[in-house]
């Protein structure tokens, strides 16, 4: 969504004002993205990562924007730890700049309870819903309907915590092996069917 809102500010000039073709702002901004992502957040000079922002129609539209791994979640964490520098970047209004700052150290906070391999404690629990619910209330003052997904239901109505409340424990159920060994298969199964069988 942060991404997002900086590419329709850089669209609409309230980034990048002194480049004067749209086209051209929104090129700048993609790189310094990908620059920030590449060299501050998921590597670093010596050795940069490789991850690059999905272009359509020649640079003037967005892709599908994905951060997740297929071992883990490990840039999605790495993002939030560094989320500050992307909104200062993309964020132009100060008001949702600040709210911004505000929610998603919220949201990280939340989810490294989610992520925790020791039992739940009711506490745990309770300090989990207090922190989504921070988070959410400033999430849809930034956005609305558009930012209410499958995800941040599952989040701000409580079901992970009715989850956590009565498994005690989430990272069990982790799907992550499952995801990677599909992930094998998938490769060598069209691995496979793209060189006739053989």
């Amino acid at each position: 969504m942060v991404l997002l809102e900086g590419f329709s500010n850089a669209l609409n000039r309230k980034i990048y004002a002194t480049i004067s073709r749209a086209k051209e702002r929104i090129k700048a901004y993609r790189e310094q993205i990908e620059h920030i992502m590449n060299h501050e957040v998921m590597g670093d000079d010596d050795g940069p990562a490789q991850w690059s922002v999905p272009m359509y129609e020649n640079g003037k539209a967005v892709g599908t924007i994905t951060l997740d791994n297929i071992d883990d979640n490990s840039r999605i964490c790495l993002v939030l730890e560094n989320f500050e520098t992307l909104i200062a970047l993309s964020i132009s209004d100060e008001n949702r700049r600040n709210k911004y700052y505000y929610c998603i150290p919220l949201y990280h906070d939340a989810i490294q309870i989610d992520r925790q391999k020791d039992e739940f404690t009711d506490e745990d629990i309770i300090q989990y819903l207090n922190l989504i619910d921070s988070w959410f209330q400033v999430w849809v003052q930034l956005h609305s309907d558009a930012g209410c997904t499958n995800y941040t239901h599952l989040l701000s109505s409580g079901h992970f915590a009715e989850y956590m409340f009565k498994w005690r424990n989430l990272y069990r159920f982790s799907q992550q092996g499952f995801e990677k060994f599909n992930h094998v298969f998938s490769t060598f199964y069209f691995r496979r069917t793209n060189h006739g069988g053989r």
